[in-house]
């Protein structure tokens, strides 16, 4: 018999229920019948909770047979090698037999990220792209960077097999340009910890206000320093500094205008007084 896993590699996800896939193979030049297929946990923190044995008719001579369960790893044993108990007794020739194998598994931490509160800041006077960064699994993500990608970006990464074809196209490629062509280097970012961003950006002057597309990528390493990458897509505001000094000059020349009409009532009023006093000055001269 030979025992694998339908993997090169067994990797099962610590914290949350995950599954387990092994295949069986008879490499005998007859079949065995009545077979009975047991699997055991050889650590406590390891927790089957699906199906551990099952029940076989009958298997052909060189034939594979796929078994499927599923497992709770504890987070303790992120970063540590478990294996796991696999036993199979059977009739073989009309011979009761037996016998057992060691499944090897790596077990690796949870890493979700997320990315929250995007909006276009000026620092020293530059636009930045800035946001934070949740990762919401339950172990580091190593040596993280971020960028934006561009329509030219994707394009080229979508040739190169990099990126899904299904990425949409940034339709407006000229409002989130980095000023950088190099990812941001962010470092480890710990579960349930949000870290902020900030991406100079390279903006053109005359980008009108709105709400516009942008696409991050965002690359990881996990504990067994594999290499992931995620795309995030969303929208952020942007206002132009256009804009809002036009506005600016707009409610400054609005405020003087009612300055000034301000100042002319006050002026006319002030007349109106100097007229009626000299004329009842003049009343009292005739008078006496």
């Amino acid at each position: 018999f030979v025992t694998t896993s339908n993997k090169n590699t067994v990797s099962l996800i610590a914290g949350r229920v995950d599954g387990l896939n092994f295949n069986i193979t008879n490499t005998k030049d007859n079949p065995i019948i009545d077979a009975v297929v047991s699997l055991d946990s050889e650590s406590s923190s390891i927790k089957i909770l699906g199906d551990s044995k099952w029940n076989l008719n009958t298997i052909d001579p060189h034939t594979t047979q796929q078994f499927q369960t599923t497992v709770f790893a504890s987070k303790s044993l992120i970063n540590s090698p478990v294996s796991f108990k696999i036993s199979i007794q059977y009739l073989d020739d009309n011979q009761a037999k037996s016998d057992s194998f060691n499944l090897g598994a790596n077990v690796i931490g949870d890493i979700t990220l997320n990315i929250n509160d995007l909006a276009i800041n000026y620092i020293g006077g530059n636009p930045n792209l800035v946001g934070n960064i949740l990762n919401k699994g339950n172990t580091l993500a190593l040596f993280t960077t971020i960028e934006i990608l561009t329509s030219s970006s994707i394009t080229a990464n979508q040739s190169e097999g990099r990126l899904p074809a299904s990425t949409q196209t940034l339709e407006k490629e000229t409002i989130l340009v980095p000023a950088s062509s190099f990812p941001q280097y962010l470092g480890d970012l710990e579960e349930n910890s949000p870290l902020p961003f900030s991406i100079p950006l390279a903006m053109n002057n005359n980008t009108a206000s709105g709400i516009y597309p942008v696409s991050l990528r965002i690359t990881y390493s996990d504990d067994l320093r594999n290499s992931y990458s995620v795309i995030n897509n969303g929208s952020v505001e942007f206002i132009s500094p256009i804009t809002t000094s036009n506005n600016g000059q707009e409610f400054f020349g609005n405020n003087n205008l009612l300055l000034i009409v301000i100042i002319l009532a006050i002026a006319g009023a002030i007349v109106l007084i100097i007229v009626k006093r000299l004329r009842s000055h003049k009343n009292i001269r005739g008078q006496n």
